[in-house]
């Protein structure tokens, strides 16, 4: 009894951190933990601006990459995801058009601006302070630049925003650069260009345009935030995370060690060290994901003058029209 006793604790010690930390760093929980800031009392939603009424349509909403696999293909499908999901709980609001490997070229990119209203481009982007034509963001045999956007006169389209998740679309290092953005808001209807500066990893990248994604595109089953509140509530998320959990580190490593002298009150052998080994390599691992988050979300940028507004519906009905502002988050 005594033993089955110091195992219960010893599975505590090991659990609650590893909980805390899975918890903490979930996109979902993220907004779960933190959304309510952003949807409760009336002083906070006079912040929520202009909600778009938009009257008994599905709004079009377009995902790119060239890629057919890997981390790429992978970190678009968790956008595709995240609407597919949102249709099947709120009666298919969002047509979802995917442009995967060679679909992904520079002619489906310009079609996509008149047929959507927002876009998601998941690529490698590069900058080479040598190039004139710089940036450049990689498609099916062909890329964007901003000397090639230039001849483009795509002013009457329907997309608004497009969110860029690739690497150094906004130069790297020292050199901010905002030439492409800058042709793709003035030669296309875009008016809002989500983007990073610099190199980022792909394990940054993804829960940022979730977070941001959930709050600008499937908030709430009455209405979604504009950009300029999704991208500021994301950012706010994500910091406050990165806060909270070195304190979690500091708890967790006191449980370790209360783990290991229960493991040897308890008599377990080699197989617990196993196991310890793997949750202190594990606790690493969030260490390196923590310090590459936070170069990305300081190097996450909302370009435009203005903000786009989210979707807005009322309960039970097609779109457009009467309801309340946002209140809960159905995730």
């Amino acid at each position: 009894m005594l033993r089955r006793s110091r195992t219960k604790i010893l599975g505590l010690y090991l659990f609650l951190p590893l909980f805390m930390t899975s918890f903490l760093l979930e996109p979902a929980a993220l907004a779960i933990v933190f959304g309510n800031s952003y949807s409760s009392d009336n002083s906070q939603m006079a912040g929520i601006s202009a909600f778009h009424k938009l009257a008994h349509s599905r709004h079009p909403i377009s995902l790119m990459t060239p890629a057919k696999s890997g981390d790429l293909y992978k970190e678009m499908a968790s956008v595709e995801d995240l609407f597919v999901e949102f249709n099947e709980k709120c009666g298919s609001r969002f047509q979802i058009n995917t442009y995967i490997y060679s679909t992904a070229t520079v002619g489906n990119f310009k079609i996509a601006i008149f047929k959507n209203e927002k876009m998601h481009l998941s690529t490698h982007g590069f900058y080479d302070e040598h190039n004139y034509h710089n940036p450049v963001l990689n498609l099916y045999h062909g890329s964007l630049t901003p000397d090639t956007i230039e001849n483009w006169n795509l002013r009457n389209g329907k997309c608004r925003l497009l969110y860029i998740g690739a690497c150094n679309a906004l130069g790297t290092g020292p050199y901010f650069d905002t030439d492409l953005i800058d042709a793709l808001r003035s030669r296309t209807s875009i008016d809002i260009v989500l983007a990073f500066h610099g190199e980022v990893s792909i394990l940054a990248a993804t829960p940022i345009n979730q977070s941001f994604w959930k709050l600008h595109g499937t908030y709430d089953r009455q209405g979604t935030l504009d950009s300029d509140v999704a991208y500021q509530g994301t950012k706010d998320k994500i910091e406050i995370n990165l806060i909270l959990l070195p304190i979690v580190a500091g708890a967790s490593v006191g449980t370790l060690l209360g783990a290991i002298v229960a493991a040897a009150e308890s008599g377990v052998g080699a197989a617990f060290v196993g196991e310890l080994v793997s949750g202190v390599t594990t606790w690493v691992a969030c260490e390196m994901l923590l310090g590459e988050l936070d170069t990305a979300i300081h190097n996450w940028y909302h370009m435009g003058d203005t903000s786009i507004s989210g979707y807005y519906w009322p309960y039970g009905g097609g779109g457009g029209g009467g309801g309340l502002p946002p209140r809960r988050l159905p995730y």
